[in-house]
């Protein structure tokens, strides 16, 4: 009598490859397992297996890819808890197999949020991040909102790199007008994490105003607007519209219309 035709599952044959095992089944399932599965279990061709084996089976199995895949993950750097149970919810494993996968990372302390938390400020003040943009990225990757609120920053610390920061920035926008720099820097302070005030008081306090600077920017933006409005203005409607953008760009009236004066087929 064939082994199928009593009814029962048996195992009908096991491969063996290079990185996983193969469980082929009488009614005609595969499992994939690993070699330890199979010492674990003591599988072995026409063995019979009931119900409680095969889903002892298929957990271990999933267990170990899960695991396996977390392992992976990790080798790249430090995740918070949050950020393995959506990868591997992205990979569609069970939740209870997430949560067993996750428990025993814990264990192992390859995941340990304290420990990522303290190593986030570290590449964060690399980084240059302000405060707001370290709590809410650690928020985001999944830290518990007690420990964001707890953390604390230096102000000394703070707003010396805040300062060191807006140097940098300064050099960056150099061909900029005065304005139009600090509207950037602003910009760019409030991206990174600071609050408004204090970015407002490093920018006064390091970016000032050149007049020389200020006035070839000017000059080269009148030129292009100029061109620019030239094709569809004409008279006091194109004087008007080269105004109105170089304010946008953030020149001054006054300069502004010093400026247009200079222009041969302009009187004031």
């Amino acid at each position: 009598m064939q082994l199928e035709s009593t009814g029962k599952i048996f195992i009908k044959d096991i491969k063996h490859f290079k990185k996983k095992v193969l469980l082929i089944l009488s009614n005609g399932e595969e499992m994939e397992i690993t070699e330890g599965i199979v010492m674990d279990y003591y599988l072995f061709p026409n063995k019979e297996l009931n119900k409680e084996d095969l889903n002892n089976i298929s957990k271990s199995g999933n267990m170990t890819k899960a695991l396996n895949k977390a392992y992976r993950i990790l080798s790249h750097g430090l995740y918070t808890e949050k950020e393995i149970y959506l990868k591997l919810v992205k990979s569609n494993y069970s939740k209870d197999i997430i949560r067993d996968v996750i428990l025993k990372l814990k264990r192992l302390n390859y995941l340990n949020d304290s420990n990522y938390v303290n190593e986030y400020l570290y590449n964060a003040s690399i980084k240059g991040y302000g405060p707001h943009k370290i709590k809410n990225e650690l928020l985001k990757k999944g830290i518990d909102e007690k420990v964001v609120n707890s953390i604390s920053f230096n102000e000394e610390e703070k707003m010396n790199q805040l300062e060191n920061i807006v140097k940098k920035l300064d050099k960056k926008y150099r061909n900029y007008n005065y304005q139009k720099k600090c509207d950037n820097i602003l910009r760019s302070l409030i991206n990174l994490g600071y609050d408004f005030d204090d970015s407002k008081v490093a920018i006064d306090k390091f970016v000032t105003e050149n007049e020389e600077t200020d006035a070839l920017a000017l000059a080269k933006d009148l030129e292009k607007i100029y061109k620019n409005k030239y094709k569809k203005y004409s008279g006091r409607d194109l004087i008007n519209e080269v105004k109105h953008s170089l304010m946008k760009k953030g020149y001054k009236y006054d300069k502004i219309n010093a400026a247009i004066k200079e222009l041969d087929d302009y009187e004031d």
